[in-house]
């Protein structure tokens, strides 16, 4: 005997997986932040979603791969394509971290070159020359 309640979890999962695949494509294409916030969303409602699953199937003792078998090729279908998208962001965001390592090195040499930073280092010019004066009371002696 087919359970609804089941079935209709598992359509609702494999809705929620379509769209976390389509939002990691967008952010594998575009990099919004938009697009991962909508990702994070999605992953929530899918871990509620399978919260659900495994209550309702521990509650009748049917497991909804056995039920719904063909929803969940295409449910497991996604979950390799969500794998190759994720290995893909992960690669952009490595290129990413190198891109900026190479240019914080390259700013940080150009800095020793031209001394700009040199003086911001120092100490003594984080303490403004006029709080030192207010302290020796200088102020109010105008």
């Amino acid at each position: 005997m087919k359970d609804w309640i089941l079935a209709e979890l598992s359509k609702k999962k494999l809705a929620l997986l379509k769209e976390l695949h389509r939002y990691s494509q967008l952010y594998a294409l575009n990099g919004h932040d938009l697009d991962l916030k909508a990702k994070y969303r999605a992953l929530e409602a899918l871990e509620r979603t399978d919260l659900s699953i495994e209550a309702r199937q521990d509650e009748i003792g049917i497991l909804a791969k056995d039920q719904e078998e063909e929803l969940y090729k295409e449910i497991k279908t996604l979950l390799v394509h969500l794998q190759a998208l994720n290995r893909a962001g992960i690669a952009g965001l490595d290129a990413e971290k190198q891109d900026l390592l190479r240019q914080k090195r390259q700013l940080e040499q150009s800095g020793k070159l031209t001394g700009y930073l040199g003086p911001y280092k120092d100490q003594s010019l984080k303490n403004a020359p006029i709080k030192r004066g207010w302290q020796r009371g200088y102020v109010g002696a105008l």
